[in-house]
């Protein structure tokens, strides 16, 4: 499978070096029949104890068979009604995480390509991190009938120390009423002030909504200037990888951050609620980040918040593309992530079984 490559060179002194030996591959699979259209199941893989990162990701999905899959990061030790299942209903049965305590690594959706992160940039995990076993949770649409169907990702670890780690800030909203039907544009706005405490740097954003989403815009609205400046755009029909941000985005502490999102239920006789069914509706924009590998990190890595009324939102954000073309991954240009320029699910998030109009973060 292809993947999305996103490279940055860095100065020498900092730079990791990776040679074959020093990387490894981890898979989970669903490898089973037994599974019902429209639930989802789990399956996990205990991580080595020692400090290690995440550089990759090769999702082996069918979106004829699978609606989404999100890999999550588990804190504590897994609960031995876990570990031997090698899979299990993960919507109605049990949590994902056996602590309920989770960070979102990766995520998959309409035939998406793979993920290689940038050069020197990883996601930490064993000692020292958050994320202790991973778990990817499978949307069944229907029911795979050939083992090449079985879902399946492929991770590449390395226990080689990167100088920059990679997160994922969530941005997540909805409707309490559903959406109205026999609308072109209905919108969703969300919000939230960055806290930090460190500065991130955007590489990668996703967009995600179900059948009647129609655009999706992120935006950083910087605390000194006031200036709006776009994070990334997108049709949330076209497959939902992670796509290159704009160039030279740099978030700091006491910033804004703001997405919008519209809906076309021009089709649709009735209101269209949200929640973790196909069916259902969602409003789930990632944003992927890489920071400095230190002892200070960013733990509220998610916004939920709906923005206030009074924040204008800028003439680029009313724009409806029916179609946003692909990002062509060869043309684009590398630079220091020092950072003078780089480029390269509401229920929570596209799952879970609570109420969507409930914050569990």
């Amino acid at each position: 499978m292809c993947h999305v490559l996103l490279f940055f060179s860095l100065l020498l002194s900092l730079s990791s070096v990776l040679t074959q030996d020093d990387v490894h591959s981890l898979t989970l699979e669903v490898d089973t029949n037994n599974v019902k259209p429209d639930e989802y199941y789990c399956t996990s893989v205990d991580l080595p104890t020692e400090e290690n990162y995440i550089i990759g990701f090769d999702p082996h999905i069918n979106s004829s068979i699978v609606h989404h899959m999100i890999l999550f990061g588990c804190t504590g030790k897994q609960d031995d009604k876990t570990i031997h299942n090698d899979y299990w209903n993960c919507i109605t049965v049990y949590k994902v995480c056996d602590d309920s305590i989770f960070t979102t690594l990766f995520a998959w959706a309409l035939q998406a390509e793979g993920l290689t992160l940038p050069k020197d940039v990883g996601i930490k995990v064993g000692e020292g991190s958050a994320v202790q076993y991973i778990v990817m949770q499978i949307h069944f649409q229907s029911t795979p009938t050939r083992e090449e169907d079985y879902p399946a990702l492929d991770i590449s670890i390395t226990n080689t120390k990167q100088p920059f780690i990679a997160g994922i800030y969530l941005f997540g909203g909805y409707l309490r009423d559903g959406l109205e039907p026999k609308q072109e544009a209905v919108s969703i706005d969300v919000a939230c002030k960055f806290d930090g405490p460190n500065t991130i740097h955007p590489f990668a954003f996703r967009t995600h909504t179900h059948s009647f989403g129609s655009a999706m815009y992120g935006y950083v609205i910087k605390a000194d200037t006031g200036e709006w400046q776009l994070i990334g755009q997108r049709n949330p029909q076209d497959p939902q990888a992670f796509y290159p941000t704009e160039e030279g985005l740099d978030i700091v502490p006491g910033d804004m951050l703001a997405v919008r999102a519209y809906y076309n239920t021009l089709s649709q006789p009735d209101r269209v609620m949200f929640g973790a069914h196909g069916s259902d509706e969602m409003c789930n924009y990632y944003m992927m980040y890489y920071t400095e590998n230190s002892e200070d990190q960013l733990y509220n890595n998610e916004c939920w918040s709906t923005a206030p009324d009074d924040l204008e939102y800028p003439d680029s954000s009313h724009v409806l593309p029916t179609h946003v073309p692909q990002v062509s991954h060869d043309s684009i240009d590398n630079d220091d992530p020092n950072h003078e320029s780089i480029n390269e699910d509401h229920t929570h998030p596209e799952s879970h079984d609570q109420d969507p109009t409930e914050d569990t973060s």
